[in-house]
């Protein structure tokens, strides 16, 4: 999976899942301990159950240490995911507009 990071943003192109999802932690986790990281999901496809838990869990430990994991760009099909599985409201997800 192509990975492109620019400081604290990371952009994840094609699917994330249990395949993919190493580097895209990785980079997550890389600065989660020290910035707000915005991950740029507007490539991304879809994603699996292994790559939403990473999500909430480096949102939680983010929100430990006063950082914030903001999701871009989700495409409705991704949107729909957050929604059905619940974890909506526990990832800031940034709005269309924005």
């Amino acid at each position: 999976m192509p990975l492109h990071s620019d400081g604290a943003t990371i952009v994840v192109v094609g699917p994330l899942d249990s395949r993919t999802l190493a580097g895209a932690r990785d980079e997550v986790y890389r600065h989660v301990p020290d910035h707000d990281v915005v991950v740029d999901l507007s490539q991304c496809e879809w994603l699996d159950g292994a790559a939403l838990r990473m999500l909430v869990a480096a949102t939680v430990l983010a929100q430990r240490g006063g950082h914030r994991v903001v999701l871009r760009g989700c495409v409705p099909r991704v949107r729909r995911l957050l929604h059905r599985t619940g974890a909506y409201p526990r990832l800031e997800i940034e709005s269309q507009s924005a």
